[in-house]
């Protein structure tokens, strides 16, 4: 047999596969910021570096590839804004994009680890309007 070492396609295997959430293995829920139609994002501490960050998880699971991938779409644009802000190197416009950190799917369920604002957008709007 071929041995990859635990490598490999080791997410599609089942049941046993299906039962790992790293969810829950990498963050502890602190809170729950906001839940809407389509998920739900909640305040988090990595478990390895403490730090304190946001994550949206989808609330349906994808069906079938395309579904997937209409869903991946939000994680091309946070990538790519979260590109445009670091190459252009101005922190004026990185101040107003929410850093992307990474996104995984679980048990089809979309995943989206991003910055935890400390402030809400409208309380940006107010200092920016002087």
């Amino acid at each position: 047999g071929n041995d990859d070492g635990g490598c490999g396609d080791a997410g599609d295997r089942g049941a046993a596969a299906s039962s790992f959430s790293r969810f829950a293995a990498d963050f502890e829920v602190v809170g729950t910021l906001g839940d809407g139609t389509f998920g739900s994002v909640y305040k988090v501490r990595n478990r390895m570096d403490r730090r304190l960050y946001a994550i949206k998880a989808a609330k349906r699971e994808a069906r079938g590839r395309s579904d997937r991938e209409r869903m991946l779409r939000e994680v091309y644009a946070l990538a790519a804004l979260s590109d445009d802000t670091s190459s252009s190197g101005t922190a004026e416009a990185m101040r107003h994009v929410v850093r992307y950190y990474q996104a995984w799917m679980e048990g089809n369920r979309l995943y989206i680890q991003i910055e935890l604002c400390q402030c809400t957008l409208l309380d940006e709007m107010g200092r920016g309007a002087h």
